[in-house]
């Protein structure tokens, strides 16, 4: 759900999610582990960015609650 509301990390998913599909269905088993393989490294990358700007915001806001 989080991934899916930003529309330039959704695109890439389904770009993702697209090659995928197109290897599964060609019976291409290499093509379709290698797309999956690049899918979730994306989605976990994304995932670990995403982690480190929350806690970024987070002790951005102590900090400010500290001098207020």
């Amino acid at each position: 759900t989080v991934l899916a509301q930003r529309p330039d990390i959704f695109s890439k998913m389904s770009d993702y999610r697209k090659r995928l599909l197109e290897a599964i269905l060609s019976g291409q088993p290499q093509k379709a582990w290698g797309a999956s393989h690049q899918h979730l490294s994306f989605i976990e990358e994304v995932l670990l960015n995403l982690t480190e700007e929350r806690s970024r915001m987070e002790r951005s806001i102590r900090r400010m609650q500290r001098i207020s």
